[in-house]
């Protein structure tokens, strides 16, 4: 058995040090994940031997941190059902090892990753991740109680933001809407601070505009709304995930409101960069290519709203080379009859 745990936490040792640490301050940076893609394969492999160990490997903190990292890449990926088990398998890894600073720090991020996923996953999951929230939350403050604010690092900041803004997420999930709505405030108002989390205030912001249009600020809402797009967008391109996901809320925020012409366009402009970036059949495809359908109900279109439906099946496949990543062939031409219309 010593001799079995060995090797598995050298071979755990070697995955580690070949896949890159996934970068929770700048989370928007796409340069990692071809790693991760060529990584994934083994650190899979990996987890299903743990599993299948008898008895359980002795494992230590290392391992839940290659897990954290799989299940954070599997999340952005929209491979929920990959990084689901990854990332409890990491949460048990902890609750197993004796408890420590680094111990909850693995933890917290571990939830953090998890509990966003539960939020999609019915009131059961969304009720799991408000007690993750919670429970990071308190565990962050543990970390940073007596330390003074302009004392903390770069990563305290972004920890203590994200926990806070997360934890606001989870609560309008469960239609607690001015408690989340004050969560975001707290984020926006830390994040205002500094100059370095530019980013991480405007996907706040986002965040927040939800919470304006469910309670018809309209005026705020679009004002708001707008900045958000065009400072992301112009931060990190119309294709990064991160501005996808901020054109995905504003435009949500925007139908709320009443706004459905505006609201329309961004959708359509969304649907067609997750074909190109994810694909005909991801869920971020299907989920932006639904929410145009509505809107061209809405306002009237049902030949364009049925249309709409079937558009996907007329884009391009794509192919996949050896590390597992997704190549676009060709592009998009939306002003195609063919891409609008059934044949």
């Amino acid at each position: 058995m010593e001799h079995r745990d060995r090797v598995f936490l050298e071979a755990v040792s070697i995955m580690r040090k070949a896949c890159p640490v996934f970068n929770y301050v700048k989370r928007s940076d796409g340069s990692q994940f071809p790693i991760f893609a060529r990584c994934l394969p083994h650190i899979i492999a990996l987890h299903r031997n743990y599993h299948e160990s008898v008895p359980l490997i002795k494992v230590n903190l290392q391992f839940a941190d290659v897990l954290r990292d799989a299940g954070n890449y599997g999340t952005i990926g929209g491979n929920s059902t990959l990084s689901v088990p990854m990332l409890r398998t990491g949460m048990e890894i902890c609750q197993i090892l004796p408890n420590s600073l680094a111990v909850q720090r693995q933890l917290c991020n571990i939830m953090a990753a998890l509990q966003h996923i539960l939020q999609g996953r019915g009131t059961a999951g969304r009720t799991e991740a408000l007690q993750m929230a919670l429970r990071i939350r308190e565990l962050r403050f543990q970390e940073m109680q007596g330390v003074p604010r302009d004392q903390w690092a770069e990563a305290d900041i972004v920890n203590w933001g994200r926990g806070t803004v997360d934890l606001g997420c989870a609560l309008v999930q469960l239609n607690r809407i001015e408690e989340g709505k004050e969560r975001f405030e707290e984020g926006i108002e830390l994040y205002s601070q500094y100059e370095a989390f530019k980013i991480r205030l405007f996907h706040a912001r986002s965040l927040h505009v939800r919470t304006l249009a469910i309670m018809q600020s309209k005026a705020e809402t679009r004002e708001q709304a707008e900045a958000t797009i065009k400072f992301i967008e112009g931060e990190l391109g119309q294709s990064n995930y991160l501005t996808l996901q901020t054109t995905s809320y504003s435009g949500h925020a925007l139908f709320t409101i009443g706004d459905v012409d505006r609201s329309c366009e961004l959708h359509k402009d969304m649907f067609e960069q997750y074909l190109q970036v994810d694909g005909n059949n991801a869920h971020t495809t299907l989920g932006s290519q639904y929410c145009l359908a509505v809107c061209f109900q809405r306002k009237g279109l049902l030949k364009e709203a049925r249309y709409v439906q079937g558009a996907a099946r007329f884009m391009p496949k794509k192919k996949r080379n050896n590390s597992g990543l997704l190549i676009i062939l060709l592009g998009i031409d939306n002003t195609s009859p063919k891409f609008w219309k059934s044949e």
